[in-house]
């Protein structure tokens, strides 16, 4: 039984508040998205064999809602050879992650919103989390923080009964509707004092580093900035931040994604790689998180954006700076 439980929708995107003429092809076609409606399945005796779901009477595996890029063969054929092994029972599941939920970013912007969308139909049901994923501190922490009954699952399960919600938007792409309802399960408030500016350093990760962070540190705390390394704290501690925080900067990263937990029309400032038209998932997540983006483009040493050092304009950030300031 497949239900339709969430309508196609459009999201109309502001542009960036610091738009220039000449940089409008970087995000003019994000400004009007069509978001595909969200349904629930509902199956009846689903094995969990490895890291894919195989329905049993349709002798099928359901890659589309475990897996972004379809798995290979034989990655599919060595899953299925795990059919023979003894294995656990859980009579009603639901389903809720893919292959890219252990990073940060896909975690709150895909997964869960997976299961927010489906809240109305689920009674008992147990979340079911791959073991490679139940070993990620966030995840735990954010599944704790929101009361919910979850079990880390590996090798074989037999599901009875298994909820599978689909995905509620395109990768980088929200329906407005669930993340409003996912921020108000965190407990986010937009009626509080703001009164923090953060910066986001990657300064402790290995790739997509700020060449000249040291000279930027001097300017930002010029600007009364903290600097802050979100990859050592607990997802509570990242809320408690956000949420007395009035403007956020970061490099393109998961780190951004933090502003999932700020009061609405909080800034947001993206230091992009020059010229990247298709990394956009900041830009849009800002958007219909009614928040104020502005965007910063810096200097990378290569173009693919997700490997990319940048060197940070010192000169253009601080004019964006003087504007917030005053």
């Amino acid at each position: 039984m497949v239900l339709k439980i969430i309508p196609q929708t459009i999201s109309i995107r502001k542009p960036p508040f610091n738009i220039k003429s000449e940089d409008d092809a970087l995000f003019i076609h994000e400004y009007h998205k069509v978001i595909n409606q969200t349904t629930v399945s509902t199956l009846n005796n689903v094995l969990y064999l490895g890291n894919s779901l195989f329905h049993i009477s349709r002798v099928k595996f359901l890659s589309s809602y475990t897996h972004t890029i379809s798995p290979s063969i034989k990655s599919l054929l060595v899953n299925l050879s795990m059919i023979f092994r003894n294995g656990n029972t859980i009579y009603e599941g639901i389903w809720i992650t893919d292959n890219w939920s252990g990073g940060y970013f896909h975690w709150l912007t895909d997964a869960l919103p997976r299961l927010i969308a489906c809240n109305d139909h689920i009674d008992n049901h147990i979340i079911l989390i791959p073991s490679q994923l139940g070993k990620i501190r966030f995840i735990s922490d954010s599944l704790n923080l929101l009361g919910l009954n979850y079990e880390i699952v590996q090798n074989k399960v037999h599901i009875k009964k298994l909820l599978l919600p689909s995905h509620t938007a395109q990768s980088g792409n929200y329906n407005q509707f669930i993340l409003t309802q996912l921020r108000e399960r965190f407990g986010i408030k937009n009626d509080v004092t703001v009164f923090r500016n953060i910066y986001i350093s990657r300064k402790k990760s290995e790739k997509r580093l700020v060449s000249n962070e040291e000279e930027l540190l001097v300017l930002l705390k010029r600007y009364h900035f903290e600097i802050h390394y979100f990859e050592e704290y607990s997802v509570i501690k990242q809320i408690e931040i956000m949420q007395q925080t009035k403007t956020l900067i970061g490099l393109h990263g998961s780190g951004l994604t933090n502003m999932l937990f700020m009061p609405q029309n909080g800034n947001v400032i993206e230091l992009r790689n020059y010229g990247d038209a298709h990394n956009n998932c900041y830009f849009s997540l800002a958007s219909d998180l009614n928040m104020n983006y502005y965007y910063q483009q810096c200097k990378g040493s290569t173009n693919d954006t997700h490997i990319s050092d940048v060197t940070v304009p010192l000169i253009d950030l601080k004019y964006i700076l003087e504007v917030l300031a005053n």
